[in-house]
């Protein structure tokens, strides 16, 4: 983050490496999400610097336990979720999630 809450860095920037940060790990994850900064105060923990557990670990769980059905139904429980009121008032901004999860 920036001086100002959702403050952008490009990789374009002269200064783009002073924003980067890069781990390398031993294994290739099991899951990853991206998404938008209108989801980042659901999505991370801030004071961990780690994604929020509670957040996700439903959401992985879900495709988890039944790939078959899991994206119809995900998808519409998502969309209730990140709509709901008490979400909304957390963001004005769009949501955007994009959820990848291995097998």
């Amino acid at each position: 983050q920036g001086e100002y809450a959702n403050t952008t860095f490009f990789l374009s920037d002269e200064t783009y490496q002073d924003a980067l940060s890069i781990q390398h790990r031993e294994r290739s994850p099991d899951e990853i999400a991206l998404f938008s900064d209108g989801i980042q105060n659901l999505a991370l923990s801030f004071a961990q610097k780690q994604a929020h557990a509670g957040f996700f670990q439903p959401l992985v769980s879900a495709f988890r336990n039944d790939p078959a059905t899991a994206f119809s139904d995900f998808a519409g429980q998502l969309e209730r979720f990140l709509l709901r009121n008490d979400v909304s008032a957390r963001s004005d901004d769009d949501k955007t999630l994009v959820l990848a999860v291995q097998g």
